[in-house]
């Protein structure tokens, strides 16, 4: 069985031609270690899910080796594991209707997916990110949907801080895209709203 790294390429070679984005990468990638999730961003669906299994389809080699399915109603979920234990898990959204306590624009999807940057790996194997102020948003987004119950979030606004401080993203403009595509939900009430925007605002200031 090929490790990690080198599935991850062979998917990126398999799913060259589709519309897709790698979102939220971890600075090591394509070298994830076990039990790590790859997000990804799609506006085609069944051919993105399609090619991503059968390329894990090639390493069922044997009894010990097997991938779970998950379709739910905003996204597909491919998990390898071998020996009852996650090698790498794929989520791929092709909606975020599914969020608790933000509505989300329909068209966030289509967005991201179609304002997007090349990356290389090796020189020659090119893979599809979001533009910086997308990835950002992203990000904002997974922050104010977990924070109150996963605080580690927190590493998104980091992110975001980077980003302004080093003048990769207009912090304006991002805050236009914000507001034009995300709102929170009742779910929060009026406080927990205004502690996450300080929270943004402490980090950025």
């Amino acid at each position: 069985m090929r490790d990690n790294e080198l599935i991850i390429k062979n998917i990126i070679k398999k799913i060259e031609n589709l519309d897709y984005v790698f979102v939220k990468l971890r600075e090591s990638f394509p070298r994830l270690n076990n039990g790590e999730d790859i997000d990804i961003f799609t506006t085609q669906r069944k051919p993105l899910f399609e090619n991503i299994l059968s390329v894990l389809q090639e390493e069922i080699i044997d009894e010990s080796i097997k991938i779970k399915i998950l379709n739910r109603k905003s996204k597909d979920v491919i998990t390898l594991i071998k020996d009852y234990k996650i090698l790498l898990k794929f989520e791929i959204y092709f909606s975020l209707s599914e969020l608790r306590n933000l509505s989300v624009k329909d068209s966030i999807i289509s967005n991201i997916v179609y304002q997007f940057n090349t990356k290389y790996l090796d020189k020659e194997l090119i893979y599809k990110v979001p533009n910086d102020i997308y990835e950002c948003l992203i990000r904002y987004i997974d922050f104010s949907e977990n924070f109150f119950y996963h605080p580690d979030k927190k590493r998104h606004l980091d992110y975001l801080d980077k980003l302004i401080k080093e003048k990769k993203v207009n912090e304006n403009k991002f805050f236009k895209k914000l507001y034009y595509f995300v709102s929170f939900s009742n779910n929060y009430n009026h406080s927990e709203k205004n502690f996450l925007l300080k929270k943004y605002d402490s980090t950025i200031n």
